[in-house]
């Protein structure tokens, strides 16, 4: 008989392969039942990494917006200051404020010569120290701003004086003036009636047949012009 036949008509071998051919189809459903559920499971998981994302760009915006609300009414808050102080100053007319002696004193204990003025922006202090002639500034808050004093011209970096021989070589140095700047007060600075930020830097005055400028000189060496006294 046939191998084949033999198999078929075979009880025993028949059942042996109905039975593989059952389990067979038991795994193909098994393992598409595996691949359902994990498609399912990454389904979920794509909704909750969206509803995660959307939460937190939800709680972003609320910081951000907290913190815009914050710094707006911070901001409200130092104008309001600040407009009491503009009524204070200009109660006391040209009088320094008494915060701004006080704080100076605080500054600089050792300094000597002291003569106080107010001037348009700020309130001001001409003294001693070291045996140098400085002047201080301190802004409406009676905060120091910086310093200035008189410097040289070959205090400048040497790549300042060399493009400074250069563009303005027909021009003669008249004053040379340093501002020290107080890196704790980010209130802005002004000199020659033109404000600029506050940093350290050298102003040097130029003048040409009867025409002067100002250019400003960075610690760098960069110059770049600042002012047309005219």
């Amino acid at each position: 008989m046939p191998a084949l036949t033999k198999f078929l008509y075979n009880p025993v071998c028949s059942a042996f392969a109905y039975d593989n051919c059952l389990l067979n189809e038991l795994k193909w459903e098994s393992k598409n039942d595996d691949i359902s559920f994990g498609e399912e499971i990454i389904k979920n998981n794509k909704c909750m990494k969206k509803i995660f994302l959307s939460v937190a760009v939800i709680l972003l915006a609320g910081v951000v917006l907290a913190n815009k609300v914050n710094r707006e009414a911070k901001k409200e808050a130092r104008k309001e200051k600040k407009a009491v102080r503009v009524q204070e100053r200009e109660a006391r007319g040209g009088v320094v404020s008494y915060q701004s002696e006080e704080q100076f004193a605080i500054d600089f204990p050792k300094a000597t010569n002291v003569v106080f003025e107010r001037s348009k922006n700020f309130d001001e202090a001409e003294f001693t120290l070291d045996g140098k002639s400085l002047r201080a500034y301190y802004d409406i808050e009676s905060k120091l701003i910086g310093t200035t004093c008189n410097g040289t011209y070959a205090e400048l970096p040497a790549s300042a004086q060399k493009d400074i021989n250069k563009e303005y070589k027909d021009y003669e140095v008249k004053q040379v003036i340093l501002f020290h700047d107080n890196e704790e007060n980010d209130t802005d600075m002004s000199l020659y009636g033109s404000s600029f930020e506050d940093a350290d830097n050298y102003f040097v005055q130029l003048e040409k047949n009867g025409k002067s400028i100002v250019v400003k000189v960075t610690p760098l060496g960069l110059v770049s012009f600042y002012k047309d006294l005219r």
